[in-house]
Formats: C-alpha cells, structure tokens, sequence
C-alpha cells in the first residue's frame, strides 16, 4: 500500500467579497452590536413590543404616502375626482 499526501489547495472565494472583507472589523462590530441589541430585547419583551410595532407602523405609512404619490404621478389616481383608473376601469374611492 502506498499513502499519498495531497496538500490542501487553499479555498478559492468569489472576488465579489473582497469589498466585504476589506471590511471585516465593521462587520464584527455590527454583528456585536445586534446581539446586544437582542439581548436587551429579550430583557425586556414588552417594550421590545411597542418599538418593533411602532417601527412597522411608520413604514407601513411611508409605503402608503409613497404608494399614493406613484398613483398620481402616472395618472391611475385623480385625487380631484376620487376615482381611480386601473386596468381600463374605473372605481369610486
């Protein structure tokens, strides 16, 4: 029997995430900073709570003052008239 020792070939990475690494210690401490951040979130649940709801609470808004504005800026809401023209139709809002 005849051993063969292979050396290890180094693990070849996607260029892509040399940005990333160039990078790391702001990723470590990101990544620090969330695991606080959750352990102060299991400490206190409650308030944990009312911060994750008020903050989808407020995106939510944005999304629908956003949405709003795409309607009127292409034409498929009339605020004037209170209807909207979709799909060649028309409803009363």
């Amino acid at each position: 029997m005849t051993s063969t020792t292979e050396t290890p070939q180094p693990v070849t990475t996607s260029p892509g995430l040399e940005p990333l690494r160039a990078k790391r210690g702001w990723v470590i401490a990101l990544g620090i900073v969330y695991i606080i951040a959750g352990l102060i979130a299991l400490g206190s649940v409650v308030m944990a709570t009312i911060v994750t709801v008020f903050v989808v609470g407020i995106m939510m808004l944005i999304a629908g003052v956003a949405e709003v504005f795409h309607a009127c800026a292409y034409g498929w809401l009339s605020a004037s008239r209170g209807e909207c023209r979709g799909s060649g139709s028309s409803c009363r809002a």
